[in-house]
């Protein structure tokens, strides 16, 4: 016979009533009604936290470009690093490397790429803002929030623009090896040119140069020499003891802006009545005569690139110099685009090639920078030091100025890399950082990571903390 199995007591759990919330008093609320919190995306189910995915792709883009480095700086004619020469920062600029630098590759930027930029970022919003997932809304209200949000997108992105011309920051210095070079910027302003910044005096100039490297710049307003003679107080009394601003100023040769050097009174006398343009038959009589000595004329960008004429005593109101690299965004637009019409034209006519930073108080990138041969500049007084260069241009001519600038993300023409200038631009500056811009970006972009995850896992943390209370 099969044992029959003796009976076992099973001790069931108790059932624990369910009250649903349509069955409670109104306002009561107990444990067992409570949805479970929903963990957070950035917290998987081990509670620990997943690395942003930007944070990843920056620092690979950091990273990268260290493996395929660009110089920042170059030789204008030939394209390629000048040795002897390095662009300096100081702990002041590192410590913020990220935000100065973004705001040096934009201060240099041609005109074409900043419009392209500035439409990639607004179409990169607007296509977020369609795609994103929406919350439930009425038109009006939906009108309304698309609107005040774009308003405040716009406002951030022209308040960081506006951050990066307007506020006194460090700026990257250039270093020259060669004691005999002396480093002078030919293309300058001050608040006495009528498009300058207000306040943006003849000192203020100066701190400028001195902070980019410069040992020397021409000032050259607008139709006058008042920032020089503002200068001349502050001018020290030998070049090696501080910078020097020297006499210029910028004025109208055949409808073109052009920059003259020297003593005002060798110009005014030939100058319209508008106080601008220069009187083309009575000064060139007078230099014939002898009654001046002999201008020298600075060409300007952006410029009509013909009927250009060099000087020689045949041709006294012919260039002694030609811009080829001009910081503002449309003189920056020209000196890429025709850089090599700009360098066969001095070629030609035997004129010596400079770069203006053409600063009138706003940002603080300098573009590029004159290298000239003095072997005792630092001894010159600001008079001294202003007949060498006028006579050096003259005397050297295509030989006078050896011109570094910054490497610049051009397209070359090119729709489609114009097309791609964010990224462009962005690759750009990750392959032209130095070890220390490196080391700060990699810094700044885990500290910012750490605290987003932090404060993602806070509303998980702080549930959690409730409950247990």
């Amino acid at each position: 016979m099969t044992p029959v199995p003796q009976s076992r007591k099973v001790e069931r759990p108790t059932q624990v009533p369910v009250f649903l919330p349509a069955a409670m008093p109104p306002g009561s609320r107990t444990a067992n009604t409570e949805r479970p919190s929903t963990p957070s995306a950035a917290v998987p189910s081990g509670g620990r936290p997943r690395l942003p995915l930007w944070a990843l792709i920056l620092t690979g883009l950091v990273v990268g470009g260290a493996l395929m480095p660009v110089p920042v700086l170059r030789e204008v004619v030939s394209g390629e690093y000048l040795s002897g020469t390095r662009l300096q920062h100081g702990l002041d600029y590192l410590l913020f490397a990220p935000l100065y630098g973004i705001w040096d590759r934009l201060s240099v930027l041609a005109l074409s790429t900043h419009v392209v930029l500035l439409l990639t970022l607004i179409g990169v919003f607007l296509g977020w803002r369609l795609l994103r997932r929406r919350t439930p809304r009425g038109m009006l209200a939906r009108i309304a929030v698309e609107g005040g949000v774009a308003a405040l997108a716009l406002a951030g992105l022209l308040a960081f623009y506006a951050g990066g011309a307007l506020l006194t920051r460090p700026m990257g210095a250039l270093v020259v090896d060669d004691p005999g070079l002396l480093v002078i910027d030919l293309h300058s302003h001050t608040e006495r040119s009528h498009d300058g910044r207000a306040r943006f005096s003849a000192e203020r100039n100066r701190e400028w140069h001195a902070s980019a490297g410069f040992h020397a710049v021409l000032v050259t307003d607008h139709y006058n020499w008042g920032g020089f003679q503002d200068a001349v107080p502050g001018n020290p009394s030998r070049a090696g003891l501080g910078t020097t601003l020297l006499e210029g100023a910028e004025l109208k040769l055949f409808g073109k802006h052009t920059n003259v050097i020297g003593d005002s009174l060798r110009y005014r006398p030939f100058l319209d009545d508008t106080g601008r343009n220069l009187k083309p038959e009575e000064l060139e009589a007078a230099i014939r005569r002898g009654e001046v000595p002999p201008p020298t004329f600075l060409m300007a960008l952006p410029v009509d690139l013909s009927d250009f004429q060099g000087y020689s005593p045949a041709t006294p109101l012919g260039l002694i110099a030609l811009e080829v690299n001009d910081a503002s965004p449309k003189g920056m637009e020209q000196s890429l685009r025709d850089r090599e019409l700009l360098l066969q034209i001095a070629d030609s006519l035997d004129l010596a090639i400079f770069a203006g930073s053409n600063n009138h108080g706003w940002g603080r990138t300098s573009a590029a920078w004159n290298l000239m041969r003095m072997e005792d500049w630092r001894e010159l007084g600001p008079e001294d030091m202003v007949d060498r260069v006028e006579a050096d241009l003259h005397l050297l001519r295509r030989e006078a100025v050896t011109v570094v600038e910054r490497a610049v993300p051009w397209h070359g023409g090119n729709r489609i890399i114009l097309a791609l200038a964010a990224p462009h631009v962005g690759v750009h500056l990750f392959r032209t950082l130095g070890l220390g811009e490196r080391v700060s970006w990699l810094l700044w972009i885990w500290i910012v990571a750490g605290l987003s995850m932090r404060l993602r896992r806070w509303p998980a943390s702080g549930e959690g903390a409730g409950a247990l209370a």
